[in-house]
């Protein structure tokens, strides 16, 4: 453990804050005038038919269908920004309403 952190382990404790800091401050957008596409493009992708997903598997979606656009994209659910860019995609399709917050009691996320 390094600073009270299991850096062996694929989601640290700080990944789920990540997330959710992005979740509530937004963050980073495009300058293209296209950024509101971009969204609800990527939140299709994210949640194809689902309803709900729990954060770790919009973070694993998310990485996915950014490795699938760009042939250089190298994050991953293993990383702290990559759980950060998909609360900052979260952030702005909650504020799009393309998506709204559910929260279920009595799930343990891993």
């Amino acid at each position: 453990m390094s600073g009270g952190l299991n850096l062996g382990s694929p989601n640290p404790t700080s990944f789920p804050a990540s997330f959710d800091a992005a979740v509530v401050d937004g963050g980073y957008r495009s300058g293209d005038g296209c950024w509101n596409a971009y969204v609800n493009r990527d939140l299709i992708l994210i949640f194809d038919e689902d309803a709900w997903l729990p954060r770790s598997e919009i973070v694993r979606r998310y990485a996915c269908a950014m490795q699938a656009r760009f042939a250089r994209y190298q994050g991953t659910d293993e990383q702290p920004r990559t759980w950060a860019d998909a609360g900052n995609t979260t952030h702005h399709g909650l504020a799009l309403r393309l998506v709204a917050e559910e929260i279920r009691s009595g799930l343990i996320e891993e």
